[in-house]
């Protein structure tokens, strides 16, 4: 089968090439014969060939066929052009000699013929020595018949090369164009073909050509025709300076680098020859003059230094930068082998910090890759990355722009809403949730880097982030790295470009830490298969060893078996201390991590973070023993360290929020609470899912604060989410799911769901009992809870029952001087005062405000609380001057801590009230009975249930 567009033949074969096609025509050549007669005008026809045949060998092209032009085949497009200006140069020559009217025109065209070499015998007979066949001969010819006369017109490829090549090349000056006339459909031809003109400034037309039945232009209205760079031209509106090189191409147009003709001095312009992309130029300049009135000038971004809006060619101008982009200064240096793993990582790590200071100032980049970086050296010849092309970026914080006095170019009102087309950007580097049409985001700048850091590890480019990526990446850390980078969900990346920046210079040292880390494991497991030898039946020899001397006869050993290995040291306690506490045992475990603590501080400093993790474990211990403030100030120095070092919002950085949180709430602080729950909330469903242990703790938390805001609905229906997450990890019958049920109970006794709560209390009792046994503190919860039920049923002597239980457990393993020991004081006074034993009542109330104020301060709402009952109490002997006293104060402590009346004040109102009824005061008692029904009408609106008004004993 012969090739299309080829003849077939018996005695030759085609071969396919790529050739550059020149196709010449003198125009009119018919009347010229008319006109001059056939003699002069053959004479002429012959002088004409010869000076075209003498330009074919002085630029090596070779001749194909012959009739009024010629049809010649070159190896190069810049030789293809240098006979096309040089004949029509010499023709201009020969018909100055002559005195007659004399032009041609010309195409060239690269692309793929079929040469056949005709045999002797062939040629012998009249056969061409090579014909040329294939679809780029008529292509060359119907260009060449749309040219004007002494025009040369070109296809993109031969105008593309031709240029590049152009630098240098005798008799390509300065008075030389090149020149773009749209895309053009010609006859003959299936596809649109791009039309390009070159030639000299005052000889060739340098117009578009004209439109025929042969020929007819086509294509948007909006590309900028005419004018184009090229090497050794001027730079439009620089008169010094001149192009040298092409460095760079897109759909908006091209790049250029350009010099100063005296001092050499480099620049970069970035020229773009369509209407509709010039908006992206536009974008960018208002991008980058917010970068640079925001940030000033960072030499980590690229600088805009000019820009041209005004008439065609539109261009931006840059500095310039010598290392060319990632890519190119990658191949420049032989290629990733020869580069170092930190020189790269330090490189992704500049670039994760610049877009970090574009995102500190409302700036997205949305197209970050290797061709967006360029590389510079420092003064140390140290390689610096630069960010350049803002072009598709996208401004989130308008208000900055009128704040700097910037002008908004390149941006319409539904793009600064919005951002322009989402899903802009290059592919392989768009995040997700882009690819989905969904907006663009600083986490989807995060994703891209990503990308580019998984690239630079593994040392390659052009690899996508495809399924099984971690395979490609050995270094564990770099891989926990990357798929924090690139998590498909965004809340699960990491919060900011510039942690980014912080991990990747901080991986040698993690490295370290993590080798250190599997020493010291290492060196713990053995202690501890040591310690627990004792149990083996061989080594116990009969004796029963509890868990507690276990722990006691490896809290001994730690000083003596391990001196010399502080950090070992400091791991162990830290770990026995802990098991002390979570049993109870506050006294030993405090010490242990007090000690632990002190040992990492000394050994590491103070800012380590190891010693962080003491300090938020001491915020714990402190918690444990109901000092609030000091738990407080250990919270926050532990958060302090952590985001010094870069790791302000990882995962333990979030259950310092949470556990902070709960130390709020324990000093009446919710709104507080509430702001610090809901940042780690967002933080923990990024790191560890929606369903997770650390986010059904911070939920529990922030029901919590709803339960003491009095919005029991929306704490319920937190639980309910805590209590699915917990079966869905733990399985139905674990301690989680135990304390969930019992939390979940709590509130649905406040919103009357009583049955429903006995049920959860029950199966909550039974799981607890069975894995920690009844003497456990945190069963001291589920038992005061039980005994509110039975309490709100009148089942007086079954809830004192259960108090009591709760008592004991407390003050076993808390101390009588603990916040929980104190509310079941509280809590069993009250049942006694329902019961009528009122001097029982106010012995326990006595001493539970005795406790609170201790440890909450004089202003807590607990205090309030218990204010009210003694309040109560002594409403009942008459003390009305006391009663008046201890309610007017507790309704000055519950107002300062809720911020007005709410469900929490209402025992406080309604037995101050009575207290103004006894003593005539009616019209006092009917406005705190107004607040009273404003505040139960609104929980009826909601559907909640409020608990039932206090006993009132008036005195006989």
């Amino acid at each position: 089968m012969s090739p299309p567009g080829a003849a077939s033949s018996s005695s030759s074969s085609a071969t396919a090439t790529l050739k550059t096609l020149v196709v010449t025509d003198l125009v009119d050549s018919t009347l010229l014969v008319g006109r001059l007669g056939d003699a002069r005008a053959a004479e002429l026809s012959a002088r004409h060939d010869r000076l075209a045949r003498a330009l074919l060998e002085r630029h090596e092209g070779r001749e194909i066929d012959k009739t009024d032009g010629f049809l010649l085949l070159f190896e190069r497009p810049i030789h293809a052009v240098a006979f096309a200006l040089g004949y029509h140069e010499a023709l201009a020559r020969l018909a100055a000699d002559e005195g007659v009217a004399l032009d041609a025109r010309a195409a060239v065209h690269v692309g793929e013929v079929f040469l056949r070499e005709n045999p002797p015998e062939e040629i012998a007979k009249g056969a061409k020595p090579v014909e040329v066949e294939g679809l780029a001969k008529p292509i060359a010819a119907r260009l060449m018949a749309l040219a004007r006369g002494g025009q040369t017109l070109l296809t993109r490829s031969a105008f593309d090369l031709a240029r590049r090549a152009a630098a240098g090349v005798e008799g390509f000056g300065e008075s030389l164009r090149w020149l773009a006339h749209g895309t053009w459909q010609l006859k003959g031809v299936d596809e649109p073909v791009e039309v390009f003109e070159v030639g000299v400034e005052g000889r060739a037309p340098l117009l578009p050509p004209s439109a025929s039945e042969k020929a007819r232009r086509v294509g948007s209205g909006d590309t900028v025709l005419g004018w184009r760079p090229a090497p050794g031209l001027p730079v439009p509106m620089r008169p010094n300076w001149a192009f040298e090189r092409k460095i760079g191409e897109g759909g908006f147009g091209e790049v250029w680098l350009a010099r100063h003709r005296k001092t050499h001095e480099p620049r970069v312009l970035k020229f773009c020859f369509d209407l509709e992309r010039a908006r992206a130029l536009q974008r960018e300049v208002t991008v980058c003059r917010l970068l640079r009135e925001a940030l000033g000038n960072r030499p980590d971004i690229a600088r805009i230094l000019d820009w041209n809006f005004e008439e065609p060619p539109y261009f931006l101008e840059f500095e310039y930068t010598e290392g060319g982009n990632l890519s190119e200064w990658v191949e420049a240096r032989g290629g990733f082998g020869a580069v170092p793993l930190p020189t790269r990582l330090e490189l992704a790590a500049q670039v994760a910090e610049a877009v970090a200071a574009a995102h500190s100032v409302g700036v997205l980049h949305k197209d970050i890759k290797p061709g967006n970086v360029l590389v510079t050296a420092d003064p140390d010849g140290r390689p610096r990355a630069r960010v350049t092309d803002f072009g598709i970026g996208l401004i989130t914080e308008h208000g900055r722009l009128a704040d700097l006095g910037i002008t908004v170019l390149g941006m319409t009102e539904p793009e600064r809403a919005t951002g322009s087309s989402h899903a802009s950007g290059t592919r392989i580097y768009m995040a997700p949730e882009v690819l989905e049409g969904k907006p663009a985001t600083t986490q989807a700048d995060i994703y891209s880097l990503g990308v580019l850091v998984y690239q630079l590890v593994v040392g390659d480019f052009t690899r996508a982030l495809a399924s099984g990526w971690e395979r490609d990446v050995a270094d564990e850390i770099l891989r926990e790295d990357v798929a924090a980078f690139v998590d498909g969900r965004p809340e699960r990346r990491v919060a900011s470009a510039g942690e980014v920046a912080q991990r990747l210079r901080g991986v040698e040292e993690r490295r370290a830490q993590r080798r250190a880390e599997r020493v010291a494991s290492n060196r713990v497991t053995e202690f501890l298969v040591d310690l627990f030898q004792v149990s083996d039946p061989s080594e116990a020899r009969g004796n029963s060893i509890t868990a507690r001397e276990v722990l006691d006869r490896g809290a001994a050993r730690i000083d003596e078996d391990l001196a010399g290995q502080p950090l070992v040291q400091a791991k162990l306690m830290d770990a026995i201390g802990t098991v002390y506490v979570q049993l109870g045992l506050l006294e030993p475990g405090g010490k242990l991590l007090e000690q632990a603590w002190r040992l990492r501080r000394d050994a590491l400093g103070p800012g380590d973070l190891e010693t962080a993790n003491s300090v938020a474990d001491l915020a714990w211990l402190a918690e444990k023993r109901g000092d609030y403030a000091e738990a407080e100030k250990r919270q926050r120095e532990a958060l302090e360290l952590r985001s010094a070092a870069g790791l302000g919002e990882d995962e333990p950085s979030a259950k310092l929020l949470t556990d902070l949180a709960w130390t709020l709430v324990e000093q009446a602080r919710f709104a507080e609470a509430h702001d610090l729950l809901e940042r780690a909330l967002l933080l923990r469903e990024r790191h560890s899912g929606p369903e997770s242990d650390d986010v059904a703790d911070t939920l529990t938390t922030l029901a919590y604060v709803h339960f003491k805001l009095g919005q029991y609905r929306e704490a319920v229906g937190i639980l309910r989410r805590v209590v699915a997450i917990h079966t869905s990890v733990h399985g139905p019958d674990s301690t989680q799911v135990a304390s969930a049920k019992n939390n979940l109970a709590v509130q649905l006794r406040e919103i009357g769901e009583t049955e429903e709560a006995l049920r959860n209390y029950g199966e909550a009792l039974a799981i607890q009992e069975k894995a920690l046994g009844p003497d456990h503190p945190d069963l001291g919860s589920l038992y005061n809870n039980i005994a509110h039920i039975h309490q709100d049923r009148g089942e007086l002597a079954q809830s004192e029952a259960w108090f009591r239980r709760s008592l004991a457990v407390r003050e076993k393993a808390l101390g009588e001087r603990h916040p929980l020991t104190a509310i079941t004081l509280n809590n069993l006074g009250y049942c006694l005062w329902l019961a009528g034993e009122v001097d029982e009542a106010g012995r326990l109330w006595r001493r539970a405000l005795a406790v609170r104020e201790a440890i909450h301060g004089p202003d807590h709402p607990e205090v309030a609380v218990t204010l009210s009952n003694l309040a109560l109490l002594a409403l009942s002997r008459g003390e009305l001057e006391e009663s008046d006293r201890n309610f007017t104060r507790a309704l000055a402590i519950a107002g300062k801590a809720f911020g007005g009346d709410q469900p929490a004040t209402l025992g406080i109102l309604e037995g101050y009230a009575a207290l103004l009824d006894h003593e005539r005061r009616h019209a006092e008692s009917a406005a705190v009975r107004a607040r009273v029904k404003t505040v139960r009408d609104a929980a009826a609106g909601r559907g909640e249930r409020l608990p039932a008004p206090p006993l009132v004993r008036l005195p006989a």
